[in-house]
This record gives C-alpha cells, structure tokens and sequence, in this order.
C-alpha cells in the first residue's frame, strides 16, 4: 500500500455494481472506486452542456472537426476498428 493520501482506483464494470466516488478500507488496503457507467455519463454531461454554451463561438467552431468523434474507419495505421478519437 503507498504511503500518503494515495490509493489504487478500481473501475467497476457495466452491470457490475454501482460503487462510486467511494473508497473502502479493509484492514491496511484502501481502494477508491468509480463507476465506468457514471463516468462515461458524467462526462457525456457535462460535454454537452459545454457545447451548448461555447459551441458556436468562433474557437470552437474552427477547431471541432479536429476533436474526438466516432471513427468507424478506425485510426490507421494504429488501429483498424472503430474508435473514438
């Protein structure tokens, strides 16, 4: 176990429990948890309201067709299926 306010962080799986924004302590190992499926949403959350509110301004607009979006094509050479990215 690391010494100081550091602890490893385990993902829970879709489906697998709902743990999150939590850490547990058993004896002298203590492991902080989220939620794959409440992070993914959080962010999508909070993308979409960023959107809403900057996403016709002049920066955003010029520069949104280089952000991550759906790849289905994959990101070649690197990878050959869908991605996002």
């Amino acid at each position: 176990m690391p010494k100081g306010s550091n602890f490893p962080i385990a993902f829970m799986a879709p489906g697998a429990g709902q743990l999150h924004k939590i850490s547990t302590i058993v004896g002298d190992d203590q492991v902080g948890w989220l939620s794959i499926e409440a992070v993914v949403h959080e962010m999508t959350d909070g993308a979409e309201r960023w959107l809403q509110k900057f996403g016709s301004t002049q920066t955003v607009t010029r520069n949104l067709e280089k952000f991550a979006r759906l790849r289905p094509e994959g990101l070649p050479p690197h990878v050959g299926g869908p991605v996002i990215a």
